[in-house]
């Protein structure tokens, strides 16, 4: 079928759309399965050289049947635009960023809670922490919150949320088995303290920029700095009182008994 001027135009229309979508979903791939090239900046370059060389064959069709080059190369060149600033915000992503868990945390009841992560958490780290928890476990690490008692060896299950509309980028934590909301309330805060403190010399990359604001001004507020968890100390001489007896300075702890005993009384 010969080309004509009309067919040309709408060859100029569609193909950097087709383009567009198809890079956009490899770029997608690559970050999901965290193969190949995961740049944005090679995405776009690609795109950008990609409709170049589309523009400039479509230029020389337009010649050989006597047609503008350059009002093809134009209408090309608006589509290409078009793709990036209108059609890309609303392409649903074919593969894109997924929740990715590891681990096992097993049958029965269990606890958990959530970390916050940086922009670049990804699978390997994701394992980095299973290691690092398990480790922790194995070594008995847990004890040091149960006020002499053995702790249970524990199973984690991590998974790691991508960034929604309405949720932060984050990682839940699934362990088992349960433990006792009063009996075990220090070992609670210290299985929350040893994980989160796994995690921070493993998520060290940039954090996601959320675009919060102040309410009451208007202005932004900083991107969430990164701080070390804070270390649980145990009352245990007020474990079974009925009252708080677990702290996070000595100083808080010392206070803990005398609030009890005024309690009490």
């Amino acid at each position: 079928m010969p080309t004509t001027p009309r067919s040309l135009r709408l060859q100029a229309i569609v193909l950097p759309l087709v383009t567009f979508i198809v890079l956009l979903e490899l770029n997608d791939w690559a970050l999901w399965q965290e193969k190949g090239p995961q740049d944005p900046a090679f995405w776009l370059f690609a795109f950008l050289a990609s409709v170049a060389m589309v523009a400039v064959a479509l230029a020389f069709r337009a010649i050989s049947i006597g047609d503008s080059p350059w009002r093809t190369i134009g209408i090309a060149a608006a589509s290409a635009a078009v793709s990036f600033y209108i059609v890309g915000p609303f392409m649903p992503r074919i593969f894109g960023e997924r929740t990715i868990s590891v681990g096992d945390r097993g049958p029965g009841p269990g606890g958990g809670f959530s970390h916050s992560v940086g922009a670049q958490f990804k699978k390997s780290h994701l394992d980095s922490v299973l290691a690092s928890a398990d480790r922790l476990s194995a070594a008995h690490a847990f004890d040091q919150f149960t006020c002499g008692d053995d702790a249970p060896t524990f199973r984690f299950e991590l998974t790691l949320h991508p960034q929604g509309e309405v949720n932060e980028r984050y990682v839940s934590v699934a362990y088992s088995p349960a433990v006792h909301a009063n009996e075990d309330r220090c070992l609670s805060f210290g299985i929350s303290y040893l994980i989160d403190s796994v995690f921070f010399p493993i998520d060290t990359g940039p954090r996601v920029k959320y675009g919060y604001v102040n309410p009451l001004t208007g202005q932004p507020l900083p991107d969430g700095e990164v701080r070390l968890p804070r270390k649980p100390v145990c009352r245990c001489d007020l474990r079974h009182a009925g009252g708080e007896w677990v702290a996070f300075s000595q100083a808080e702890a010392a206070v803990l008994g005398a609030d009890t005993s005024r309690h009490r009384r």
